[in-house]
């Protein structure tokens, strides 16, 4: 949109970029491209992009309009290229993590977590998985993807998780977005996950691009369900994520380096106040 746009001034920009960032928003919704997950991992996304582009006419408001496009097209190619290389960078942050003869639990299907998975195996790394079956039967389709790149799998029932965590060393999940006290918003059932692994003292890892920080604050389930449905009224019987407060996490590796919850949070501040 940026490079076809033929308007004149930053303002009439934005009056033109905002609504384009809500058609995206919703077109993303009605035609499936989610992948099954909720918006926000996209209302991330548009956020920071949103927040580069004030941030370019900052610098520059002096310069022509055509200047700025420019500017903002070569920090949008910036921002493209890292989100390619987001979980080349997040598997090396991890490397130090995976040991031969470990047994990781994760849940969910993670293009992160299963990307790292992958890269520590394709190192020589032997280990095993457990995953939970999850919604639609998403964790067989993760078994036979893990066993294709020979890691050994197991599929639990998401009701065993108690029964099997004194048997794994560490759980890892992905999210669907990073909240600002370092908390995540990811796939029903995170959070009950997190608290059985708190129970039994294992480390709880989250692995995710800091493109899916966001700038808000749920201060219970109920915010971060109305944050997923744009503000509508929440299905008890339908509902596809649960927020997980910072403290039942142990560490989050991040394509900008590894943080704990806090550290994420001065992170994320300091990012959207900058």
């Amino acid at each position: 949109m940026i490079e076809t746009w033929e308007g004149k001034t930053f303002q009439g920009l934005l009056n033109d970029f905002e609504p384009a960032c809500k058609r995206l928003l919703q077109l993303s919704q009605e035609r499936g491209i989610l992948d099954g997950k909720t918006a926000l991992t996209m209302k991330a996304v548009i956020a920071i992009y949103q927040r580069l582009v004030k941030n370019v006419y900052t610098l520059h408001e002096d310069k022509e309009i055509e200047f700025i496009k420019e500017i903002i097209q070569e920090k949008s190619m910036i921002l493209t290229q890292h989100s390619i290389t987001a979980k080349n960078r997040i598997s090396q942050n991890a490397k130090a993590l995976m040991r031969d003869g470990m047994t990781v639990l994760i849940h969910g299907h993670s293009s992160v977590v299963m990307h790292t998975l992958i890269k520590a195996v394709q190192r020589g790394i032997k280990f095993d998985v457990v995953v939970t079956q999850s919604l639609n039967h998403l964790g067989q389709n993760v078994k036979k993807i893990l066993e294709n790149h020979k890691i050994p799998t197991k599929v639990i029932q998401d009701s065993a998780i108690a029964l099997v965590m004194p048997k794994v060393d560490c759980i890892f999940v992905g999210c669907e977005a990073v909240v600002e006290n370092g908390g995540i918003i990811n796939k029903i059932g995170t959070f009950t996950l997190a608290l059985v692994a708190q129970t039994f003292q294992k480390p709880f890892y989250v692995f995710t691009e800091s493109l899916k920080f966001m700038k808000e604050f749920p201060l219970k389930q109920d915010d971060a369900l109305r944050l997923a449905s744009n503000g509508n009224e929440v299905d008890i019987e339908n509902i596809l994520i649960d927020y997980t407060p910072p403290e039942y996490i142990t560490l989050l590796f991040t394509s900008i380096g590894i943080f704990t919850p806090s550290a994420v949070s001065d992170e994320l501040i300091e990012f959207f106040s900058g």
